[in-house]
This record gives structure tokens, C-alpha cells and sequence, in this order.
């Protein structure tokens, strides 16, 4: 960032002083967000469209209409902004953390992690294996910084034996799953759960009937209320809150298709028909040196 964009970064309006003065414009619908905002800053830059509907008991429609009357360009642009205020008054208790960065985060790591081994999550992920085994085909769908997730979830299961797709853009993911049956399994990677490319490959799983299991760290957003059955990747920011904003761990997503993997592989094992092996790496041969 030049000099010149982090000056007018720091004269911008604060979202709090573009809500104050604009509130009278607001209908009153839209007015319950805004009141939210400015009361529970914090809570409201950890939460999506869906999530602040839901407590401000409006739809997403209306939150997104607030947000462009506030002058931004959608509910997403503003949580950007109202997270780059929250980080200034955060910016002072850094020091402390960089003290020791590399154990903090280890230690937050752990933390983290703990809070996914719960009996609900392990039940679903038991219930995710199962779907896995029973599909034909599984499609792999992710979009953004979680796709890398999808490729190595992909690779894994075609390891295993598992008939599975993916691609790295969300245009050929969605040629995939346009050939999708009833048997099939989309399985879809998103922290959010609000994706717009997302929810168009739920909305062609959907007409193509075929099963969708939601990996995602909103168990309130439009991807988990359209899934035939969701794992949760837990709330990483309850764990990292002293972070600065946006710079957000997908280490639940991995931890999750991690134990997906492992259970399908004991499954698969149980029935005598996982690749052995020496199997695997006589098949692997012929790409390493």
C-alpha cells in the first residue's frame, strides 16, 4: 500500500459515522441493522448476510439493501471496512503477541482444534463418511483461498478408490456437477457458507438431485440451511480474535476432510476394498524419480 492509500485509507468515514449520519434515510427494516451495528460492532464483523439477518430479524435482502444505502457496494464491502475500524482499536495489543508469535499460534492452533472434537461434529463426520461410501461419483466444490482444500480432499479419495472431481475454477466445478445423478455427493468447502458461486452449484445439485454435504464454519448460512447434511468447522474467530481482521484460518476445513478421509479409509479397510500399499505406489511409480 503507497503512502498516498493509507492516507486516504486513514481519513475514510468510519462505518459507525457513515451509519450515524445516514440512519434517518434508512426505512425502519433497514434501521434494525444499522442500530445493531453501531451497538455490537464486534459481533457483527464476525458475523455474514445471513447471520445478521437472523438477529436483527429482517431477511439478507434487507441487509444488503442498508448496506448500499449506506453507500457500499454490498454487506460484504462494509464488514471489510467495519473490520479495518474494529482493527485500529486492536493495534495497540499487538505488541504482546509479537513477542512470540510462533507459539501463540501454535497455542491457538490447539485451541482451536479442541473445539471441533465434540460428539455432534464427530457424529457428522461419521454420517459424512457414510454418504462418501453410498455416492457413485463425489464432486469436490470450493471457491477462493479454500480450493486447495477441495484438490487435496479430491486427490485423497481417488486415492482411496473413491470416484472423485474437482477443478480449480468454480465454471468447470460447475460443469461437473451439471452431470451429477441422484447418486452422487457434492461435497462443497466454504468457511462462509455464502458464496454466490457456491450457492449456484447447490442450486444445479439441487435440480440434479443429487445429495450436498456443506464443510462450513456457519451452520446458520444459505449453504447449510440447502445441504442435505452439514459438518461444521467451528468459529475460528472466537479463538483468533486477536488477529488482525481478515487474515482467517481454513485449518478447521482441513482438520475436517482430514478425519473424512480417515474415516472412509477404515470403512473402505473393514470391507477389504482400500488400495494397499505398495498397490498405490507401484501406480505412483512412474511419476517420481
Amino acid at each position: 500500500m503507497t503512502t498516498n492509500d493509507q492516507a486516504a485509507e486513514a481519513s475514510a468515514p468510519s462505518v459507525a459515522d457513515t451509519l450515524t449520519l445516514k440512519f434517518d434515510r434508512f426505512s425502519p427494516a433497514e434501521r434494525k441493522v444499522a442500530r445493531r451495528i453501531l451497538e455490537t460492532p464486534q459481533l457483527v464483523a464476525k458475523l455474514n448476510v445471513s447471520q445478521l439477518a437472523e438477529v436483527c430479524q429482517v431477511s439478507d435482502a434487507t441487509v444488503v439493501r442498508m448496506s448500499q444505502h449506506a453507500g457500499y457496494s454490498g454487506y460484504y464491502q462494509m464488514r471489510i471496512f467495519l473490520m479495518r475500524d474494529l482493527d485500529r482499536g486492536r493495534r495497540t495489543e499487538r505488541p504482546v503477541i509479537a513477542t512470540n508469535p510462533v507459539s501463540y499460534s501454535f497455542e491457538r492452533d490447539l485451541l482451536y482444534l479442541k473445539t471441533l472434537c465434540s460428539p455432534e461434529i464427530m457424529a457428522s463426520i461419521e454420517q459424512a463418511a457414510e454418504m462418501v461410501m453410498e455416492a457413485e461419483a463425489v464432486y469436490v466444490v470450493a471457491v477462493g483461498n479454500t480450493t486447495p482444500i477441495a484438490d487435496d480432499l479430491e486427490f485423497r479419495l481417488n486415492t482411496l478408490g473413491v470416484r472423485a472431481f474437482t477443478a480449480e475454477k468454480i465454471e468447470s466445478q460447475m460443469r461437473y456437477v451439471m452431470n451429477a445423478r441422484a447418486e452422487d455427493v457434492i461435497i462443497i468447502i466454504s468457511k462462509s457458507g455464502s458464496s454466490v458461486g457456491v450457492m449456484q452449484v447447490v442450486e444445479v445439485a439441487t435440480e440434479r438431485g443429487a445429495r450436498v454435504l456443506a464443510i462450513t464454519g456457519s451452520e446458520t448460512s444459505p449453504l447449510s440451511k440447502a445441504a442435505s447434511l452439514v459438518v461444521s468447522t467451528g468459529n475460528s474467530e472466537k479463538v483468533f480474535d486477536q488477529l488482525a481482521p481478515r487474515v482467517e484460518t481454513h485449518l478447521g476445513e482441513l482438520f475436517v476432510t482430514n478425519a473424512l478421509v480417515f474415516q472412509v479409509d477404515i470403512r473402505l479397510r473393514s470391507q477389504g476394498d482400500s488400495p494397499t500399499g505398495e498397490e498405490l505406489e507401484l501406480s505412483l511409480s512412474s511419476f517420481k524419480m
